[in-house]
């Protein structure tokens, strides 16, 4: 049996904070013995949950006591206030959830230390102050890709050329032995593959000429609208079949270490508007496709931690008649 009991009382029974504002209240021990409390601790952090690695940040602590005896049936009360936050919102999803908790720790000499955590929740509102979109700071570091283009091209980069060479080994000294043949030459179509999408977008360009690709704004809220605008020569215009522009907004954790990680991605929001050549704006020499699209009032915001993320991006495709495509895309941010 612990030597006390710990509790965290807020000042709000709903625990519901908006940005700027403080998060007070009382921590409350009670002592069932005499004892020597080394130090009486409270620490206020966001941590990630769900299904990737834990990630914390925002931490602040209090030291309330040190080196202190408690007496059996005492009880002490400590009032506490931490200044108001600028984020990150909490967020509940499908593989990643954003928790602020508050940490309070009895650390007692020779016996388990006394701990008690509780939740409270940061909701969005004007901000006095940079707002922050995780433990990378204030709208920095953000990866302008993600999902599953991402980790193709990191694939391609790592593998494309040694797979295809040791395919290319395999074949030549495979004595045209049937099974190591088959094997050589799935090594060499994976590395082939790989190079493939490597070079993609430079093969497209041979056909559809320099593209260019403006999206305004970068930054914006839930309920804003954002633009982009894709501009290519005219004098390829018989070669571009389509164009897929995609607003997405995704959830990406990774679990494990090592050659054990597993990334879990989870699409929660998804809007492609395509336009054919008809659908161009034509002007010096150049023809623009213009998409937009409005972010949902309920959106949540852009999110980054170690290993886990909430991202949204417009996706860009052209489709190329008789020729590969080109797909690239572009990281936007969402505030609160």
């Amino acid at each position: 049996m612990s030597k006390c009991d710990l509790q965290i009382l807020f000042e709000r029974p709903e625990r519901t904070y908006k940005f700027g504002e403080p998060v007070s209240g009382m921590v409350k021990i009670s002592a069932r013995e005499d004892f020597q409390c080394r130090k009486l601790t409270l620490i206020r952090e966001w941590k990630t949950g769900g299904r990737g690695n834990h990630a914390s940040g925002g931490e602040e602590g209090i030291i309330f006591a040190e080196e202190q005896e408690f007496h059996a049936d005492e009880t002490r009360e400590y009032p506490f206030r931490f200044v108001g936050l600028a984020g990150p919102v909490s967020y509940q999803g499908h593989y990643l959830n954003v928790n602020w908790q508050l940490r309070a720790r009895a650390d007692i000499p020779l016996a388990v230390d006394v701990k008690q955590e509780e939740k409270f929740f940061l909701v969005a509102a004007e901000a006095s102050e940079k707002i922050l979109l995780g433990s990378e700071g204030p709208l920095k570091n953000l990866p302008e890709t993600s999902g599953e283009l991402e980790e193709r091209m990191t694939m391609a980069k790592t593998l494309a050329i040694p797979f295809f060479v040791i395919g290319l080994i395999m074949i030549s000294v495979s004595g045209w032995y049937p099974l190591a043949l088959v094997i050589g030459l799935a090594v060499a179509s994976f590395g082939g593959w790989h190079i493939f999408l490597m070079i993609r977008n430079k093969l497209a360009q041979e056909k559809a000429g320099e593209i260019e690709v403006l999206i305004q704004p970068e930054e914006l809220r839930a309920g804003n609208s954002v633009e982009c605008k894709v501009s290519l020569p005219s004098s390829h215009a018989a070669k571009l079949q389509k164009i897929t522009a995609t607003l997405k907004g995704e959830e990406k954790v990774i679990s494990g270490i090592g050659n054990h990680k597993t990334t879990h991605a989870h699409t929660i929001y998804e809007q492609a508007v395509e336009q054919a050549d008809s659908n161009a704006v034509p002007g010096d020499n150049k023809m623009q496709f213009i998409f937009s699209w409005q972010i949902p009032a309920k959106a949540p915001s852009t999110f980054r931690a170690p290993d886990n993320a909430l991202l949204w991006l417009v996706r860009v495709q052209l489709d190329i008649r008789d020729w590969p495509d080109w797909v690239q895309e572009f990281g936007i941010i969402v505030l609160p």
